[in-house]
């Protein structure tokens, strides 16, 4: 799970990141990556909790956040990331490995 932070739904790197992530559709979908986007002005009180002590978010700035399938954060940005690097991050993960190792057979 890639989660997309942003302080507002009109933040200038929140547009960047979905764009770049949508013109990389097929590597998501063969990740099988779920993109939820945080919206600070959207969120509950439980939500913002969660964003800013298990995720280490800051309330004003922009993040992208990795989770592993098993819930842990692998990865952190505070910028727009290539999803290329995420593609890699994620691609080392033991699980991914396997599930590469499963399908190639």
């Amino acid at each position: 799970m890639v989660i997309l932070y942003a302080p507002t739904a009109e933040s200038v790197e929140l547009k960047q990141q979905k764009a770049s992530m949508t013109s990389a559709e097929a590597q998501v979908k063969a990740r099988d990556i779920l993109i939820m986007e945080a919206i600070e002005t959207s969120l509950s009180p439980t939500e913002k909790q969660y964003v800013r002590q298990t995720l280490g978010v800051e309330p004003s700035g922009f993040a992208v956040v990795l989770i592993g399938k098993d819930g842990g954060v692998k990865r952190k940005e505070t910028k727009p990331i290539d999803p290329n690097v995420l593609f890699e991050t994620i691609d080392t993960m033991p699980m991914r490995r396997q599930e590469m190792r499963t399908k190639g057979k």
